[in-house]
């Protein structure tokens, strides 16, 4: 049972409601983290997994098959009492990159954050994926520090209404 359909075709789900899915998530996660970023297989896999929600991008040409993952769970509120979001484990394989399946993931990530009335989104960037996220209005905050050996920023983004509904806008004017 999925708790989410985008008109992309990405799905959002919890564990236990579709454990199917959830394997293909912990596959691409496999392939990116443990595979090609050498992270340990038993660091991948934590507690967050249960109470978070995941997301599954299919590949345009075979939708059977998905590309990309992420999952979001609810934060810590912060600032002026902001309800926050975590955004995590944003994984495209290989064959996925460069075609914007990453985008595509997180602007569905993002609208269905928006849609639950999560104001604040944040997450932990791998440095090298900082520009990406930036070109989706996150703000780095704070100095870079080591995770599972990959250098990380901390990041963030406005999802009131105001400032993720222009945005949002914005993307499907272009095209994008």
């Amino acid at each position: 049972m999925n708790c989410f359909e985008s008109k992309e075709g990405v799905v959002g789900f919890r564990k236990a409601q579709a454990p199917d899915l959830f394997a293909e998530a912990m596959r691409i996660r496999t392939d990116v983290f443990v595979l090609e970023q050498l992270v340990p297989a038993e660091h991948e896999l934590d507690a967050l997994d249960e109470e978070a929600i995941h997301f599954l991008l299919p590949s345009s040409g075979q939708p059977a098959r998905y590309i990309a993952t992420g999952r979001l769970f609810a934060a810590p509120s912060v600032g002026e009492g902001l309800k926050a979001v975590k955004m995590g484990r944003m994984a495209v394989l290989a064959s996925g990159r460069g075609q914007g399946a990453g985008r595509r993931l997180m602007l569905a990530m993002m609208e269905y954050a928006h849609k639950q009335g999560f104001q604040l989104a944040v997450l932990d960037a791998q440095v090298q994926a900082q520009g990406f996220y930036g070109q989706l209005g996150f703000e780095a905050e704070g100095e870079t520090f080591w995770d599972e050996g990959i250098l990380h920023i901390k990041m963030h983004r406005s999802l009131t209404d105001t400032t993720i509904s222009q945005f949002l806008e914005g993307v499907n004017k272009s095209g994008s």
